[in-house]
């Protein structure tokens, strides 16, 4: 009787440390290598320590090369680690590096942070009319002298 005594208290004490847990485990950018043509996404993935989860978008804020997006992750009342994902499209940006921060505001107050860096690239079909262009401008240049 003891021993099971201690291993409900146990259950009751460790469980919801290990359930504790929470965070973002992933943050992606899809397509991969985006064009300035290409639709981006936001892929972002975690853990929250109790079941079962919500995450909804509070806000999404683009200042010049910085996007940032605030995520609500709300949780159950279950004590087990259980993952999450979500994902948004934030449409097309003009070529350039980017700045990406996810902020995953779990309740209650717990923030936890992920941030990454990717590249727009010009569209092919762009850097090819610049390539054939470039003689042209130069041809130009030149009768303007």
């Amino acid at each position: 009787m003891r021993t099971r005594m201690l291993l409900i208290l146990s259950m009751y004490l460790v469980l919801p440390a290990l359930a504790a847990k929470a965070g973002i485990i992933n943050l992606t950018i899809s397509p991969l290598e985006p064009t300035s043509y290409d639709p981006i996404t936001i892929h972002v993935s975690g853990e929250a320590g109790y079941s079962p989860v919500w995450v909804n978008t509070l806000d999404f804020r683009a200042n010049g090369n910085n996007l940032e997006l605030d995520l609500s992750v709300t949780t159950g009342p279950y004590a087990m680690v259980a993952p999450w994902s979500y994902s948004e499209n934030i449409g097309y940006l003009s070529s350039g590096v980017y700045d990406i921060k996810v902020n995953a505001i779990y309740s209650p107050a717990t923030i936890e942070t992920c941030a990454t860096t990717f590249e727009v690239i010009p569209e092919p079909a762009s850097l090819l009319l610049l390539v054939i262009g470039l003689p042209l401008l130069r041809k130009t240049s030149r009768c303007l002298r």
